[in-house]
Formats: structure tokens, C-alpha cells, sequence
């Protein structure tokens, strides 16, 4: 009986910390609510329904060999636009929407003549959420592809 009761008391000790740790952080008002557009600014409230966070986005794009050109757009926006493509790797911030459902980027690459057979990475970190990766291989000096994130 003694040991229940021990182990009954170290599992109410335990879950009251662990609670604070993992439970859902609530906006100020207690509740999540997304505005009339179906966005949350930050990862911290999550309302019902279909909506999309609002968050700053860590881009970074890995290769081997520097390329021509390269878009990684989002909608009619080109994240790495006005970037140095001369070095790997090519690190931007951007504010997005990010759903539940995935983001599609798409990716264009150009190499130089004589460039062969090579690969892209582009790298995704939301704030809040964690990174995600794809790696994409060249053909005929060449990639366009759509990429889908899902966090």
C-alpha cells in the first residue's frame, strides 16, 4: 500500500510541471481566434478551423556548384530574390504563411554550360516549428520543381 501511495504522489508531483511544459500556450484574452482573413500572427495561439500562421521564416539553399539563376517562389514572390548566388550556402529571412495543409514553393535552377549532373537543398525553419528540408538533382544543367513543406 505504501508503495501506491508513493507512486500516486510522485505522478501528481511530476504532471503539474510537465503540464506547464507541454499544455497550449492561450492568447492573452484565454482563447485563439483567427481574424477575418484566417490568420494567426506567431506559432503560440491555435484556433479551429482553417486558418495559416503568420511567422518569420529562416530560408537557407545548399550546392555544390554556384549557379546561374535560381528562383524559389512562393505565389508571384521570389524569396532569394537580390540574393549572392556566388557562395553556398544562401541564407534569407522572410515573413510567410505558413498552413496546415503545406506550403508549394517553386524552384528554378540554371547551371553553367559543362556543369553536371549536381544538387539543390533548400531549407525551411519557422520560428516555432521545426526545419525542413528538400534536396533536389539537376537534369540537363537544369531544375523546375515544386517543392511542398508540411509542418
Amino acid at each position: 500500500m505504501l508503495h501506491l501511495l508513493l507512486l500516486i504522489t510522485a505522478f501528481v508531483l511530476l504532471s503539474v510541471p510537465l503540464r506547464h511544459l507541454t499544455g497550449a500556450v492561450k492568447s492573452e484574452s484565454g482563447q485563439a481566434v483567427a481574424g477575418a482573413s484566417g490568420v494567426v500572427e506567431g506559432m503560440e495561439e491555435h484556433p479551429e478551423g482553417e486558418h495559416v500562421h503568420r511567422v518569420p521564416v529562416r530560408i537557407r539553399v545548399r550546392y555544390a556548384h554556384a549557379p546561374e539563376m535560381m528562383r524559389l517562389e512562393v505565389g508571384e514572390r521570389d524569396l532569394l530574390k537580390g540574393a549572392s548566388l556566388g557562395t553556398s550556402p544562401v541564407e534569407c529571412d522572410a515573413e510567410m504563411e505558413i498552413g496546415h495543409e503545406g506550403n508549394e514553393f517553386v524552384l528554378e535552377v540554371k547551371w553553367p554550360e559543362g556543369v553536371g549532373a549536381t544538387a539543390v537543398t533548400v531549407e525551411l525553419e519557422p520560428e516555432g516549428l521545426d526545419m525542413r528540408s528538400e534536396t533536389r538533382w539537376s537534369e540537363g544543367g537544369a531544375i523546375s520543381d515544386v517543392l511542398t513543406f508540411v509542418w
